[in-house]
C-alpha cells in the first residue's frame, strides 16, 4: 500500500514537470504575441485547470503538514528534503513568473489595454504547479531514500 502511494507521488511529480516544462512553451508562444487560438487555446484551458488542481494538492498537503507537525516544522522539513537542484529549478521557473508578470504590467501601463485572462493562465500554472511540486517532494520515495549525500545550503 506504501509503496503504491509513493508511486503516485513520483508519478504526480513527473505530471508536475512535464506540465511546467508545457508553461514555458506556452509562455513564450503568448509573448511572442500568440493569439490564443486554436490548439493553443485548449492548452491555455488545460493549464488554467491545471493550476487550479495543484493549488488544491499543495494546499491539501500543505495543511496535512501543519496538523501534524506544526507550521515551523513543516518548512523546515519541506527545506531539508529538497536537493539543490530542485531549490534552484524553483527559484528559477517562479523568478519567470515573476518577470512574466511585470512584462503584463508594463504593457498594461504602457498600452492601457488589460491582459487577456490566456496571458497569465501559463504564468498561475508554473506557480501553483512548482508550489505543488514542492510539498509533494517531500512525500516522494526520492526524498525518503537515504542513499543521496545532503548538500550544504545556507
Amino acid at each position: 500500500m506504501v509503496q503504491t502511494y509513493h508511486k503516485a507521488v513520483d508519478i504526480s511529480l513527473l505530471a508536475l514537470a512535464a506540465t511546467m516544462l508545457s508553461c514555458q512553451l506556452t509562455l513564450m508562444y503568448v509573448f511572442v504575441g500568440g493569439n490564443g487560438g486554436g490548439d493553443a487555446r485548449a492548452l491555455l484551458v488545460i493549464q488554467a485547470w491545471s493550476a487550479a488542481i495543484a493549488l488544491l494538492v499543495f494546499l491539501w498537503e500543505a495543511m496535512r503538514n501543519v496538523l501534524a507537525s506544526g507550521l515551523g516544522n513543516t518548512f523546515r522539513a519541506m527545506w531539508h528534503a529538497l536537493p539543490a537542484w530542485a531549490v534552484l529549478a524553483m527559484v528559477v521557473l517562479n523568478s519567470l513568473v515573476t518577470i512574466g508578470e511585470l512584462s503584463l504590467y508594463l504593457r498594461m501601463r504602457m498600452t492601457g489595454q488589460a491582459p487577456l485572462w490566456f496571458e497569465h493562465a501559463p504564468l498561475l500554472c508554473v506557480l501553483a504547479c512548482s508550489l505543488a511540486f514542492v510539498v509533494l517532494f517531500k512525500r516522494s520515495s526520492m526524498a525518503q531514500d537515504g542513499s543521496r549525500a545532503p548538500v550544504g545550503r545556507w
